[in-house]
């Protein structure tokens, strides 16, 4: 059997996702939508059964391009969602991580019509719930309601200091209900594959190429467990340094363009990393930090003080 070239591909990353992963396809697959699309899952070496679940599907649907790519080795997950980006055939790609799912069966088609109409744009969002897969508690991922960003935008009041005064999810939407134009980055920076902030990262490099539109529809589930990528060894100074040189790489990326705005940003995680090395009493770190606190501090006043005469 012959299938139709996909217009959009459905791309997810798993590793032990067999709880999960049924549920995912299951929302792909009741898409209600007028053209058609593949399904990429990157599989990231699992140790249970979440390849042969996935395996299932492929069997039971022979009229869906279900596509399985398979890891010899753990690669982690920015390694593997590049690796399932770069075999996507659509268009566009929809992002789903493997123990996500969507609870709209019209969510592509939405978003497909809007990108298809506005050709100045280059990413659809949609809201969504973020669920505790324990307590069962609900609650909207995005208060903070926005229509359209564009890079500044998403550095000034889409960052995710904002996000914590709203209580919401800490990035401009959550990566499960993206839908963006595909084969726009050419390829991946080095630091792309050792970044802390993975969606953060993306959102910002396909801002390069247009703006982003958010649909104030709730079409996904973001699932809150322990098992996530970003819960596992949290600690809060590995946070605030990841952070801090995701800034700076990503500060280089941009040409310095958004440099002032990028510098409020490392200010903040700077001062916040001080004074978490203050109270663990380490006085070398706490030095360095406070130093570079201090040369950023400077750098903004003075952005601040040439800007009043700049007419």
């Amino acid at each position: 059997m012959i299938l139709e070239e996909p217009l959009v591909s459905i791309c997810s990353t798993t590793f032990n996702r067999e709880k999960y992963i049924g549920q995912a396809i299951e929302s792909w697959l009741s898409q209600k939508v007028n053209f058609s699309f593949e399904i990429v899952i990157s599989d990231d070496c699992s140790t249970d059964n979440t390849i042969q679940i996935i395996e299932e599907y492929i069997e039971l649907n022979p009229n869906v391009k279900i596509k399985l790519l398979k890891s010899a080795k753990n690669q982690g997950f920015v390694k593997n969602s590049i690796k399932v980006y770069e075999s996507a055939k659509g268009k566009y790609i929809a992002h789903c991580d493997g123990d996500d799912y969507w609870i709209d069966d019209y969510k592509l088609q939405k978003q497909f019509d809007f990108l298809e109409n506005n050709a100045d744009y280059v990413m659809c969002f949609t809201n969504s719930y973020i669920i505790n897969d324990y307590t069962n508690e609900k609650r909207k991922a995005k208060v903070n309601i926005w229509d359209t960003c564009t890079t500044r935008d998403i550095l000034e009041e889409h960052n995710s200091l904002k996000a914590a005064k709203y209580g919401e999810i800490q990035t401009l939407a959550h990566m499960s209900s993206i839908l963006f134009r595909n084969y726009l980055i050419k390829s991946f920076p080095k630091w792309y594959y050792t970044t802390y902030m993975n969606d953060d990262t993306l959102f910002v490099m396909l801002s390069k190429f247009g703006k982003a539109k958010l649909i104030n529809e709730i079409c996904a589930v973001y699932r809150f467990n322990e098992e996530g990528v970003s819960k596992k060894n949290f600690s809060f100074e590995k946070d605030l340094k990841g952070r801090i040189k995701f800034y700076k790489d990503l500060n280089k990326y941009l040409n310095f363009e958004f440099h002032n705005s990028i510098a409020k940003l490392l200010f903040e995680y700077n001062y916040k990393l001080s004074k978490l090395y203050f109270r663990n009493n380490n006085i070398i770190y706490l030095t360095i930090t406070l130093f570079e606190t201090f040369y950023i501090k400077l750098y903004i006043q003075f952005y601040r003080f040439k800007s009043m005469f700049k007419y």
